[in-house]
């Protein structure tokens, strides 16, 4: 494992949240910057989970591969952000990074009113299952498929 499987992790959960807050001041974007920042923000996930398949050893860590454990600053109880994918996390991190895309693709189509709006809640949503599936951490665990949550509400 190189040190920047780790990151690409990290990539395929934040890209799409990062997209989402660029695309707030969305009624003041262009359509065509709207789609733009949208198309990447669910292409990221998916071409980072498809790499990430192709690099797959379950050999090291237990079963997890690309882990990565950072501080949060709780980690007095006993809470760090720690990610990884095994043999059950990967095919659901890549099969959330596809059906996503196709999500993502199929909602540039549409010609609604309030697009930037829909797009942002779909992004916010690809970002918390792809944390949900690689998170390893029961808090971050719980903190991810929250968010996923929010937006179907």
């Amino acid at each position: 494992m190189t040190p920047f499987e780790p990151t690409l992790l990290l990539l395929a959960i934040l890209a799409p949240l990062l997209a989402a807050v660029l695309l707030i001041p969305a009624g003041r974007l262009g359509q065509a910057a709207v789609r733009g920042v949208a198309l990447a923000g669910f292409l990221l996930p998916a071409i980072c989970a498809l790499l990430l398949w192709c690099r797959y050893s379950p050999a090291e860590a237990g079963g997890y591969d690309f882990v990565l454990r950072a501080g949060t600053g709780l980690e007095a109880f006993g809470i760090y952000l720690y990610l990884g994918l095994n043999g059950i996390s990967l095919p659901l991190f890549i099969m959330a990074g596809v059906v996503g895309l196709a999500a993502g693709l199929y909602a540039l189509q549409s010609k609604a009113e309030r697009l930037g709006l829909f797009l942002q809640l779909l992004l916010v949503l690809l970002s918390g299952l792809m944390g949900m599936f690689a998170s390893i951490d029961l808090f971050f665990f719980y903190f991810f498929h929250e968010l996923a949550l929010i937006p179907t509400f």
